[in-house]
């Protein structure tokens, strides 16, 4: 299963939307359901959702949910959007607040320590 992320990054929404749209219909196949039991399980019409993942017609967060319910993904591995950079940020801004703590004299030592462990 590809994890192609979607960046809005001040692009047409149509795009967007077109992508999100393609990602569901590449999802709901890779289940083995088809677009008319997708459309049963939701109570729409499989035009409705035809038009979801041709772009036309945005998709709802409602819908997004209960595609997961449906297909046992999570929103994550639907969108395709993972926050990667969390564990970096988080251990950068732990390192970042142990430092601040710490007298001008430990701040010079710990820097000499990891230029040592650079070496």
């Amino acid at each position: 299963m590809s994890q192609e992320t979607f960046e809005n990054d001040g692009a047409d929404p149509s795009d967007y939307q077109a992508k999100i749209g393609a990602r569901l219909k590449e999802l709901h196949l890779q289940k083995g359901l088809s677009q008319r039991q997708v459309a049963s399980a939701f109570r729409i019409t499989p035009a409705y959702v035809s038009n979801i993942e041709s772009g036309r017609t945005p998709v709802s967060l409602h819908y997004l949910i209960l595609f997961a319910d449906l297909t046992g993904l999570s929103l994550d591995e639907i969108i395709g959007e993972k926050e990667t950079e969390f564990p970096s940020t988080s251990v950068n801004s732990e390192l970042a607040d142990e430092v601040s703590s710490l007298s001008i004299e430990e701040k010079q030592k710990l820097i000499k320590m990891l230029q040592i462990r650079k070496e």
